[in-house]
């Protein structure tokens, strides 16, 4: 399916993909590589790991070591970066300011300061719809890390002419990703008739399918007119999380329904749509996939890969 759309556009050059063992990292490899991409994986040795054929895997932690990082982005020598890497944990404890400003924050600037001597046509580096716009505060010790994150790159790219692009993802989802995120939850405890147990439901976010996603992705290497620019990679209309939990439950034709009200609702959410004006008129990007198709293709996914 990637060649219709991008053709030879990829092929023979090396990339870098920091966090290529993650959920989104896997499938960006899977594409890169099927285009005829030399693809490069970092990842610690201690991620989950989602194994990815056709890609070189190096164990690198992008947080403690300045020069390893210098020397690994030197051995590559990337035409191409995509830097996805970092940890994800949106819970609001104190516990984990210092491991998300380690791993996302430190991580960033030593891979930034790492290519700014190299020869790399573009960087792109994820950010999230956690990130609040500047002047706002910070719902979790994640969010603040990624707003740190942005600041640094816009720096990197204003300062040292790196040819940086943001991504700012949406909710995403799709196969092979972890059972601790919403929508896996809510098929793989329906597969084990558990009820999902969910908080109020009542947050709005905008679910974007993992192929949609990658499909973003590789558009922001590729289009002259997205240097400097901050793309949401999203559907642009907003739903429930009460709405999905029943549409999930809809399509899988159980009796075994979500429970709401059983989880807290955390502090401080907001409602998470895209605006995708930007990505539309500077790349040409369209999501592609409906809501209920890319439900489907996922359910399907965990009904052949889940014990029951």
């Amino acid at each position: 399916m990637w060649q219709h759309e991008f053709g030879d556009q990829f092929k023979g050059c090396k990339i870098l993909v920091t966090g290529s063992r993650g959920f989104v990292g896997s499938h960006l490899c899977d594409a890169l590589v099927s285009l005829g991409a030399e693809v490069y994986g970092v990842n610690l040795n201690n991620f989950p790991r989602i194994e990815v054929s056709g890609v070189r895997l190096l164990n690198v932690d992008l947080s403690i070591s300045q020069n390893i990082v210098q020397e690994t982005v030197k051995t590559i020598n990337p035409d191409y970066t995509y830097h996805l890497a970092g940890l994800v944990d949106t819970r609001q404890e104190i516990g984990l300011v210092l491991p998300t400003l380690r791993h996302n924050l430190l991580g960033t600037l030593h891979l930034l300061m790492a290519l700014v001597d190299s020869q790399c046509r573009r960087i792109i580096v994820a950010s999230s719809s956690e990130t609040p716009k500047f002047g706002d505060a910070p719902n979790s010790p994640y969010a603040a890390s990624k707003l740190a994150v942005a600041a640094y790159a816009g720096m990197f790219h204003m300062l040292f002419g790196l040819p940086i692009v943001m991504a700012r993802p949406h909710m995403n989802y799709g196969p092979r990703q972890p059972q601790n995120k919403l929508i896996p939850h809510v098929i793989c405890s329906i597969l084990k008739n558990s009820p999902p147990r969910l908080s109020s439901g009542r947050r709005i976010c905008d679910m974007i399918y993992i192929k949609d996603m990658v499909r973003g992705l590789l558009l922001m290497a590729i289009s002259e007119s997205a240097v400097g620019c901050t793309f949401d990679i999203g559907t642009g209309k907003g739903v429930s999380i009460r709405e999905i939990a029943i549409r999930i439950s809809m399509l899988m034709k159980t009796p075994c329904h979500p429970v709401f009200g059983t989880v807290v609702d955390r502090i401080g959410e907001f409602s998470q749509v895209a605006n995708i004006k930007m990505i539309r008129s500077c790349l040409g990007w369209e999501p592609i996939w409906t809501m209920d198709e890319g439900l489907i293709e996922t359910i399907e996914w965990y009904k052949d890969n889940t014990d029951s």
